[in-house]
Order: structure tokens, then C-alpha cells, then sequence
């Protein structure tokens, strides 16, 4: 045919098809090649233009043909719902289909269409995960798969300093937020067997990139950020970036108020062809007061006074807040060799300094179920971690099939000083619910404890990714940990206790894609996690334990732009410390969780410009052993059997987005359901609740701006609870707008 047949022939039918390159993480770049007849060439650049960059070069005609030069055209990919390659959590580049194990990564474009502000909002839309069920009081408080959260949030693949008692983490500054659900003792150590979440950092761009916004919400909510980062070589492999946040809030309940400043500048650098230098880098200080909750009488239940106002405050307003400051400085080293290795080193120092007055806890109500008894804490709490976390990555053919080898050594050095004493009834004195006066001055004389704990541990594993056939897929490995922790008294001068635990772990998984996109898969493992305290007779406690069979299957579609999994467990938590019936005041490890559940999950990003995701979760999780148990109205009632406290059976959420084309606009919606829970803590029953939220987006030429509205009914519903006195509040409505300038 003549060129202009063949360039008719093009435009009229199409000679090349072009598929978009899957949706990536933004610390992560997708390169596709194809090759274009120049009669598409103008249209192929406005579809690949809004992914970054193209590159054009002329190929060659073949035997002196006469036609047109083809046209290849390179785009890079960045954004989007779907994850694309995962390589944090799992220590190494891995596709997500044939992970034998439950991975939900939380994009950075999925917490902005939402506005996320708070670990706790971005991890509640994951299947399994129950998030902010002890309320508002400025801590990260997670569970997942029936399971208490404790030191198992990571940043950067490396541990953080504290479980329990660090404040929140400053998700502005976080590219994604992941979530490996069941044990990940293998490559992480000491994790309780639920799971664990890792909020990877934003990392230097090869492209300039610069943002700065503005919002405004409910409650006097005030938030201001800066996003730069600026190559500083003609490839861009050597670069910096900074982050920076600051915010004010108030809350609908009285005196309550949250301030935050954050700060990240990070720089990679290129030490040659084949080694990068990442340095990360993050200062943090926060003032906030806190409210836990208030009293069932009045809130779930009824009160013969009425209704307790929601805007109540329980505590004293002047008798102090909590101050909290981190510093973080740290590097992540990469170097690849030939053949497929690649050597990686991150290392961390973290301190931080928490200073918390807390005057809100609630203790009984009196029988006129209005006067109110209070509690209160002072609290010094001084923590600094290390960590070095170095592993190498590698490829081998055997006769068995291909290997993906993973060997690592994992050291972490923690030491901290806490320093508290109870403020009790008798210093707090009573409040009344429905006409509070303050003012009272407080003197705290409870009980004083000052302790420092050092610990130090490592972990030396191993992992086997073994590609039988190309369908086929086995993953197996070992790890063993040694970790001493010793505590000291400072009040007597004393070792109060100084365990030294070890431990062996491990995984076994298969994956088999049995149609292209589908693949099911099932895996066991198992976890430990060190336990400080003794019992009464002096001995230090053993390390929980806990193990996992979790079988499923992965689907994905259109290069990984539409994913969905379907996965079922069964997961027992042992050597859980109960109270010691014959000395009170002590513990015996005597108890186990159990708990199974089915979780389902969809994340799409569809042609016609919706992107969706969907979770739902169905837990069963009790106390399967405890020989606890206590007289309610004149019974006795046993903790064995019941539900592991604050669990729902049923969890869902859903949240879509859908751009108007041509427009600029853009639509979200969503919806979280939560079915009933009760607890052998409390006598009551927490109702279920479904909420709504929504969102109106523009996308201009430089900005973009943005309105959400959470709980857009203001429906009231409830957090958790603690106990019999304290009911966790859920959050009113909200509406926030957020503004974006892009130069």
C-alpha cells in the first residue's frame, strides 16, 4: 500500500492498540514502549502527557520499505488506587497477585481524595482493620484481625520507639500506608500475630514537583502545607524534597484541641551508577488535650438527668496538656550487582519526649448519675531507637526452578525512661455531667513509678521465593530472633526484671495463577512478641505466640488497574496475660485469642474515569482460654467464650470517585458500616451504625480544590468501649476544604 493508504488505513481503523500503563505507587515508575504511525502520533501524546514525560525517536524502515519510520513513545506512570509493585513490606520487589499473604496498601492519592489527617482515617477503610475504637485521645489505636494493636506500626520498614504510648504519626508525610495482615515475624521479629502497619515516607521526585495548600473545616480547623522537590542533576537521580505541615484544631467537645507541626526534608543521592543514598530525615512537635470518652448513662443509656451534652468536658482546662516532640534521622542505602542483586541497608534514629497531664479519665458514677468521679496521670516519657535493618536480594536458577533468595540481618537497640504518678478521686474530686464547674486546684498523690528499659535485639532470616513454573509459586522462610530486655527501678535502686527471650519463625505459602489475573494462594505462619512484667512468684513472662493458616485467591486485571482478593484464616494469640485469681494484683499467662474471619477487598480504577474501593471484613474473634471472670448482677460471668472486646462480626466501606471527562469535576461517595459489639469489659451493648461521606472535586490549571464532608447525616454512633465507666465517642459530622496549588 501507499503511505497515504497506510496512514488512511490508521486513522479510520487504528493500527496500534494502546493500553495505559498499570497505576503505581508514587515512589515507584511504570515504563511502557509501543510503537505509533505518525497520523496518531498528536493523539497519542495527549493521552500519555498527563503521566509524565515521552521520549520520541525514529526507528528505522526495514529493507528499504517504503514506509513511515515507526514512532516509540515512553511514559512514566505515577498515582493511582492500585499499588502496582510492592517492595517495603515484603523486603524486596513483589507483585501482589501471587503474594501468598493479605497486603492492602493505602495509595497517596486514595488518603487525599478522602483527606485523610490521621493514621487512624486512613487504615479504617482496610477489610480486618478496626481503627480509633479507644477514641480521640491522640494515639494511633489499631486492630487488626481481632487482635490488640501494640508496637506493631513500622516506618520505613523499621521499627518504631514505644508500643503503646507513641502519639500519632504525621501522615503528610507518609507516600502510602501499608498493611500486612496475619504474623510478619519473618522479616519483622517481635509482631503481635494480627498484623502490622508500615507507613512508607515520601521520598525526592525526578521531576521538579512543588505544592503548597490551604484548608479550612469544622471546628475551627486551620492547615497549611508545603510539598517541594527539586532534582538536582540532569537525570534527576540526585535530589531533595521537603514536606512540611502545620495545622490547629479545635473539637466539638469543650477545651478539647489538637496542634501539630511537622517538618521532613529528605535527599538522594546517586554514588554512582549503581548505588543510591536516600537520606530521611523528619522533626515533629505536637500540644493537644485529650477526652476519652464519657459515661454510658446519658450517651448509650438512659439517664434519669437527660441527655449528657457531647460538647462536655470531664477533665480540669487548667491543670495542663500533652507536649510531644520526635526527631527522626535516618538513611535508606541501596546497591545493585550483577545478575540480578541488590544489597539494601536502612538505619534510623528516633527520640522523641512526651510530656502528658491528663485530668479526663473517667472512674465511677454516682447512684444521682450525674456526679461524676475523675482520675488523672502525669507523665514523663523520654524513648530513643535505633535501628539497622540490612539485607540482600538476589536471583538463582536451580533445577527446580528460578529463586528470588532474600538474607538479612535486623538490629534494634531501644531505651527509654518513664517516669508517671496517678492523680486519684480524692485529688481530682467529682464533676457534675450536666452543670460542670472548674477551677479545682489539683494535687496529685497517687501512686509513683519510675522505671528505665533498655532492649536490645536481632533478628537474623531467610526467604525463599521459588517460581516452580511460571504459574507456580512457592515461598518459604525462616528467621531467629534473640532479644534482652532490662528494666530498672529507679525508685529502689533495683532490676525489676531482666528477660532474655529467642525465638524461631517462620512461612510456608504457595501461589498458583491459575488463569492469568487469577491466582489463588494459601499460607502459614507463625510470630512471636516479648512481654514485659513478672508473675507472683518473680518469673518473667514468655513471649506471646501466635500462628496463622490463611488460604485465598487474587484477582487482577487491565495491568493491575483493577485488583479484588478473597481471603479466610484462622489465627490463635497465646501466652496472653489474665489476672492471677489467687494474688491479686498479679498476672498469669493463661489465656489465648482466637479469632477467624473471611475479608474481601477491591480496588479499581476504571476507563469511564470511577475509581472504587470496597472492604468488607466478617471477624469472629473470642477468648478462647482466660481464667478471668467477675459478679454482674449477682452472677458470675466468665471472659472465656466472650468476644474479644470492641470487635465487630461485620465490617464494611466504600469509597468512589468519579471524574466528570472533559470537566474537571469530580464526585466521591462513600459509606462505613460497623455491625454491633460488646465486650466482657463493659455490661452493654455498642450498636452497629452505617455513616455516610461525600466529596465535590475541581481540577483547575495549576490548582485543584476539593470539599469533604464525613458523617454527612451527623449521625451519632460510638467509637468503643473501655469499660463499664468510659464510652468512646465517634466523630460528628466534618467538613473540610482543602485547596492546591501546583507551580
Amino acid at each position: 500500500h501507499s503511505s497515504a493508504a497506510v496512514r488512511r488505513w490508521t486513522l479510520v481503523h487504528g493500527a496500534t492498540s494502546i493500553s495505559s500503563p498499570p497505576a503505581m505507587s508514587e515512589s515507584a515508575t511504570h515504563t511502557s514502549s509501543f510503537s505509533l504511525r505518525p497520523t496518531v502520533l498528536a493523539t497519542t501524546l495527549l493521552l500519555v502527557s498527563h503521566s509524565g514525560f515521552a521520549q520520541i525517536h525514529a526507528a528505522p524502515a526495514a529493507n528499504n520499505a517504503p514506509t513511515l519510520p515507526d514512532v516509540n513513545i515512553k511514559a512514566s506512570a505515577e498515582g493511582g488506587i492500585t499499588p502496582g509493585k510492592i517492595t517495603v513490606t515484603t523486603k524486596g520487589e513483589a507483585n501482589p497477585l501471587t503474594t501468598p499473604q493479605s497486603i492492602t496498601v493505602v495509595t497517596r492519592e486514595l488518603m487525599e481524595s478522602r483527606q485523610d489527617k490521621t493514621l487512624v482515617d486512613a487504615v479504617s477503610g482496610v477489610a480486618g482493620v478496626v481503627a480509633g475504637e479507644r477514641g480521640n485521645r491522640g494515639y494511633d489505636d489499631i486492630a487488626i484481625r481481632g487482635q490488640t494493636f501494640g508496637q506493631e506500626k513500622y516506618i520505613d520498614g523499621l521499627s518504631t520507639v514505644r508500643q503503646g504510648y507513641v502519639p500519632a504519626e504525621e501522615i503528610f508525610g507518609a507516600e502510602r500506608i501499608e498493611v500486612l495482615k496475619g504474623p510478619a515475624s519473618l522479616l519483622y521479629g517481635n509482631v503481635r500475630p494480627g498484623g502490622m502497619v508500615n507507613v512508607v515516607s515520601k521520598r525526592p521526585k525526578r521531576e521538579a514537583f512543588n505544592e503548597i495548600s490551604t484548608s479550612l473545616g469544622s471546628y475551627g480547623y486551620k492547615q497549611a502545607t508545603a510539598d517541594i522537590s527539586r532534582p538536582l542533576s540532569d537525570d534527576g537521580s540526585t535530589a531533595f524534597r521537603i514536606a512540611a505541615l502545620t495545622n490547629d484544631s479545635d473539637d466539638v467537645i469543650d477545651h478539647v484541641f489538637f496542634k501539630n507541626n511537622y517538618i521532613a526534608p529528605s535527599l538522594r543521592l546517586a554514588l554512582g551508577a549503581q548505588t543510591e543514598l536516600t537520606l530521611l530525615t523528619s522533626y515533629q512537635d505536637r500540644q493537644w488535650v485529650r477526652l476519652q470518652g464519657l459515661p454510658p448513662q446519658g450517651t448509650l443509656l438512659p439517664n434519669r438527668n437527660g441527655q449528657v451534652d457531647r460538647s462536655f468536658y470531664a477533665g480540669e482546662p487548667g491543670f495542663g496538656n500533652n507536649e510531644f516532640s520526635r526527631t527522626r534521622v535516618g538513611y535508606e542505602l541501596q546497591h545493585r550487582f550483577g545478575e540480578g542483586w541488590h544489597l539494601q541497608q536502612n538505619f534510623r534514629w528516633d527520640d522523641y519526649t512526651l510530656r502528658q497531664r491528663a485530668s479526663a479519665f473517667l472512674d465511677l458514677l454516682a447512684a444521682d448519675q450525674r456526679t461524676q468521679a475523675r482520675t488523672g496521670n502525669i507523665q514523663k516519657d523520654d524513648y530513643r531507637t535505633v535501628a539497622l535493618d540490612t539485607y540482600l536480594n538476589g536471583r538463582l536458577d536451580s533445577a527446580w526452578g528460578k529463586h528470588d533468595i532474600t538474607l538479612g540481618l535486623d538490629l534494634n537497640d531501644k531505651h527509654g525512661h518513664l517516669a508517671s504518678q496517678s492523680c486519684t478521686p480524692a485529688d481530682m474530686g467529682t464533676i457534675d455531667l450536666f452543670k460542670p464547674v472548674y477551677g479545682r486546684t489539683i494535687t496529685c498523690t497517687g501512686a509513683v513509678s519510675d522505671a528505665t528499659q533498655d532492649i536490645q535485639a536481632s533478628g537474623l532470616y531467610a526467604r525463599d521465593r521459588l517460581s516452580l513454573t511460571r504459574n507456580l509459586h512457592l515461598s518459604a522462610g525462616l528467621r531467629h530472633d534473640r532479644v534482652s530486655t532490662r528494666t530498672f527501678n529507679n525508685r529502689t535502686a533495683k532490676v525489676s526484671s531482666a528477660p532474655k527471650d529467642s525465638a524461631t519463625t517462620g512461612m510456608l505459602g504457595a501461589s498458583w495463577e491459575a488463569t492469568p489475573g487469577v491466582a489463588p494462594y494459601v499460607s502459614w505462619a507463625n510470630s512471636f512478641v516479648p512481654i514485659s512484667g513478672t508473675d507472683f512468684l518473680g518469673n518473667a513472662f514468655k513471649p506471646e505466640t501466635g500462628r496463622q493458616l490463611e488460604a485465598g485467591v487474587k484477582f487482577a486485571r487491565d495491568n493491575g488497574r483493577q485488583t479484588a482478593s478473597l481471603a479466610v484464616y484462622d489465627l490463635r494469640r497465646q501466652n496472653v496475660t489474665t489476672n492471677d485469681t489467687a494474688h491479686a494484683g498479679y498476672s498469669v499467662q493463661q489465656g489465648e485469642h482466637h479469632s477467624r474471619g473471611l475479608e474481601l477487598e477491591v480496588a479499581a480504577q476504571l476507563r469511564n474515569g470511577l475509581s472504587l474501593t470496597a472492604a468488607y471484613a466478617y471477624t469472629d474473634a473470642v477468648v478462647s482460654q482466660s481464667n478471668a471472670s467477675r459478679l454482674v448482677n449477682g452472677v458470675r460471668r466468665h471472659e472465656q467464650g466472650s468476644t474479644v472486646i470492641n470487635v465487630p462480626r461485620h465490617n464494611a466501606n466504600v469509597w468512589a470517585v468519579y471524574r466528570l471527562p472533559g470537566s474537571g469535576w469530580g464526585l466521591g461517595a462513600g459509606l462505613r458500616h460497623m455491625s454491633e459489639r460488646t465486650g466482657y469489659a463493659y455490661d452493654f451493648t455498642i450498636p452497629g451504625y452505617t455513616v455516610f461521606d461525600a466529596a465535590l472535586m475541581y481540577q483547575g490549571q495549576g490548582w485543584r480544590a476539593a470539599l469533604n464532608v464525613r458523617n454527612l447525616a451527623d449521625k451519632t454512633y460510638y467509637g468503643g468501649a473501655l469499660s463499664n465507666n468510659v464510652l468512646t465517642l465517634g466523630e460528628v459530622r466534618q467538613v473540610r476544604l482543602n485547596v492546591v496549588y501546583e507551580f
